[in-house]
């Protein structure tokens, strides 16, 4: 992950790079920085994508809770 964040800035200095220790996480704080009329995208591998669902679903609504 260290590696990709250092790739990322090279190309995109002003680029903000965080970096969580779970998806669960990563996607809490998308959340948590998204407004109702914001989308949250998740890509990356099955298992990635899996994570956030499983999120969801422990969401009251299937939806970031605020």
């Amino acid at each position: 992950p260290a590696v990709l964040a250092q790739i990322i800035l090279a190309h995109a200095p002003r680029a903000k790079v965080v970096q969580y220790e779970t998806v669960e996480k990563a996607y809490r704080a998308a959340c948590e920085g998204a407004n109702e009329a914001d989308r949250i995208l998740v890509f990356g591998s099955f298992f990635t994508v899996a994570e956030v669902m499983q999120a969801r679903g422990q969401s009251k609504y299937g939806k970031c809770e605020r």
